[in-house]
């Protein structure tokens, strides 16, 4: 899998649309942005011009080093900073990822790969529903925990995923990226350079707690590879449209959105920006704390990360064996591991960082992010004239030969499921336990062609407290002898190390399906109930993103 350089727009300008008249002013919060507290708002603190002389400046000027924005132009509020976009007061809610039930899925014509996501995002939303019954959402960029991905043959990666505060010229879903260098959109006449969900935000929209719900809910991206074959005589100067360097005479097609049917109330869509790096490691994610070494001297191969000046009579220089890649040049993110002269025009890093540790904040970025649909309801997607092959389409409903096997359906598609607006409503800082989005995107041209990216993100069942006295009885238990997990509170660690591995994870997923017994890993029977629970997988998961807790 390489999806660090998706040949992919940013498709979304339908549900932006889509997204802006939900949250257009109108009823309760009419003025919602200009920084008054009006009847029905509970806070009011302005927001930023989304376009004119003064884009992206604060706004009113009423507001610390607040401008006014124009004529006919209002001031948009974006949450994130205590009062939502629809200027009702914010709280947050954990959203962590259920094990077995969040995965992400690349499907490509002949060959399709799952992979478990374990960590945890969180919600900062309206405190309560706004007149309307609606929520607004949006996810901070560091509120997105993902574990690092571990991706075999083919590729043999590691995936890093980060939330990310992307701003693109004008500000749209679809316009271009501008995040590390706002010069981008000078002399471009596509706007200025803006955050798309406001500043810090990887994503933004709502949850429908109306009596409505949401409509529309279903998201559709599809993409053609070429869309020549069905008209030779495109200049692929359209919108979207990119000549396909690859496959010579190629004309990528714009991604084309379709929304349809409607949702139940709890139902939420969002805009989703995420940033997906692969780290070209063997796929191990392992740690490499050896980044720069003495070569030459009385220190020659020492570790002098930290202080060069233990190379006396030598020098201190990136690793050779550390995993590396390009950055800047022609080559952005490309392998150049012990051969710097790879990156034609750039230069050659360490992919993980001077601390050597995958996924952290130290790490060359290299990889655009994508802005995809994240939905309650179905998420799908298709890719037509897969891999510039005339006529031959990937997407649901469609043939996928996996390895040898007879061929099956493809997998293109994730269905969502609603918040609960009662546990909303009753729990202010959760409530979102059953919870589910899907994601579905095209993306073209990677390691095994052209691929469906799909992802499921589950919150786990939150299961009622039972306040009952239970009724004695005089029943005499069996005896049972349960396997003894070993000393200690470290849920998970099959392995005695003080760490829970996804390994192990997924080992405790399969005792808890009963597809592997629990001698595989007493640890995670930490009731000593001879059975492992949701609630044991959670708590090995919590254990996964942290450390082992003292004995």
């Amino acid at each position: 899998m390489r999806v660090s350089h998706l040949r992919w727009r940013t498709p979304c300008v339908v549900l932006a649309a889509t997204l802006a008249l939900w949250a257009a002013p109108h009823g309760a919060w009419a003025v919602c942005g200009d920084a008054v507290v009006d009847s029905g708002e509970d806070c009011d603190d302005g927001g930023t011009c989304p376009s004119g002389d003064h884009a992206g400046a604060r706004c009113p000027a009423s507001v610390t080093d607040g401008v006014d924005c124009g004529a006919d132009i209002v001031c948009k509020p974006a949450g994130g900073d205590g009062c939502a976009a629809n200027c009702t007061t914010e709280t947050r809610r954990t959203f962590a990822y259920a094990p077995g039930t969040t995965f992400s899925r690349i499907q490509g014509a002949a060959l399709g790969l799952t992979f478990p996501i374990l960590g945890s995002q969180v919600l900062t939303t309206s405190s309560h529903p706004d007149a309307n019954g609606n929520y607004a959402v949006v996810i901070k960029a560091d509120d997105v925990h993902i574990q690092p991905i571990k991706v075999g043959s083919p590729g043999n990666l590691c995936a890093c995923v980060r939330g990310q505060a992307v701003k693109t010229c004008g500000g749209g879903p679809t316009g271009r990226q501008c995040t590390f260098d706002q010069h981008i959109c000078d002399g471009k006449n596509e706007g200025p350079c803006l955050f798309i969900h406001g500043p810090g935000n990887s994503a933004s929209g709502k949850i429908g707690c109306g009596v409505n719900g949401l409509s529309p809910i279903d998201v559709d991206l599809t993409q053609d590879h070429n869309i020549r074959f069905s008209d030779p005589s495109a200049d692929c100067t359209g919108p979207g449209q990119i000549e396909d360097h690859v496959d010579e005479g190629a004309c990528n097609g714009a991604v084309q959105v379709t929304t349809s049917g409607d949702g139940p109330a709890g139902s939420a869509l969002l805009l989703n920006s995420l940033n997906i790096q692969t780290l070209p490691d063997g796929g191990s994610c392992n740690a490499e704390p050896k980044i720069r070494v003495c070569k030459g001297g009385s220190a020659n191969k020492a570790d002098c990360t930290n202080n060069p000046a233990v190379c006396v009579g030598g020098e201190c220089i990136t690793n050779p064996a550390v995993t590396s890649i390009c950055i800047h040049g022609v080559n952005p993110g490309d392998k150049c591991t012990g051969n710097p002269a790879a990156c034609d025009g750039g230069e050659c890093v360490p992919a993980k960082g001077l601390d050597g540790i995958a996924c952290t904040d130290d790490d060359p970025i290299t990889a655009l992010t994508a802005t995809v649909p994240l939905t309650t309801g179905l998420a799908s997607s298709s890719v037509l004239d897969v891999n510039n092959s005339e006529g031959i389409i990937l997407g649901p409903g469609q043939e996928c030969p996996v390895g040898n096997d007879p061929p099956t359906l493809c997998l293109a598609s994730q269905q969502g499921a609603p918040f609960s607006c009662d546990a909303l409503a009753a729990n202010p800082t959760g409530g979102t336990g059953g919870a589910k989005f899907g994601s579905a995107f095209p993306a073209l041209h990677n390691v095994i062609g052209d691929l469906i990216v799909s992802t499921s993100l589950a919150a786990p069942v939150e299961q009622p407290v039972n306040t009952a006295t239970p009724t004695p009885t005089s029943t005499t238990a069996p005896t049972t002898t349960p396997t003894t997990p070993t000393t200690g509170t470290c849920v998970g660690d099959c392995g005695n190390d003080g760490a829970v591995t996804v390994e192990e994870l997924i080992r405790g997923v399969n005792i808890a399906l009963g597809v592997a017994p629990l001698s595989d890993c007493p640890q995670f029977d930490a009731d000593h109930s001879t059975d492992v629970t949701v609630e044991e997988l959670i708590q090995g998961v919590n254990i996964a993103l942290t450390h082992c807790p003292a004995a």
